[in-house]
């Protein structure tokens, strides 16, 4: 069945980590197998890149994302701070771990209208698996199940 899914061995070795270790164990093995691709996914905005060190004021990144609040009534970036009210979650800061990876994560549930649910991550991830058929689209789909 892996086969006629094009399922590879990295899929199916995460698979077999979710169903015989703990939620803490297989979400640990999860991020170390997902975050080499992290860096390629991030948005890159200014002078932050890819950078994790967050121990200074906030980067380009932050007051990018600070400003969205002042755009207009229906653009994206109202939608973006839209959704992160709507949901009740903090936007990007200090303390958001990977916050270029999370840009471009809570930037998809607003383009394709997913809400962050269960169900809304599943329709996510065959949302970019659909996009682009890749090996970090596949792990990130199954991580959503």
């Amino acid at each position: 069945m892996a086969a006629a899914l094009g399922v590879s061995s990295v899929e199916l070795s995460l698979i077999e980590e979710f169903l015989h270790r703990s939620a803490a164990e297989a979400t640990a093995d999860f991020i170390r197998i997902y975050s080499p691709f992290i860096p390629k996914l991030s948005e890159k905005l200014g002078s932050h890149g890819s950078d994790t060190n967050y121990d200074h004021e906030p980067s380009d990144l932050f007051a990018a994302v600070h400003s969205l609040q002042e755009c207009k009534r229906g653009s994206l970036g109202w939608s973006l701070c839209e959704f992160y009210r709507r949901n009740q979650m903090s936007p990007l800061g200090k303390a958001t771990p990977e916050p270029s990876y999370c840009l471009y994560h809570d930037m998809n549930h607003v383009i394709s209208g997913y809400e962050p649910t269960g169900p809304g991550a599943i329709a996510l991830g065959a949302f970019k698996l659909a996009m682009d058929d890749s090996e970090s689209n596949w792990l990130a789909s199954l991580g959503n199940f």
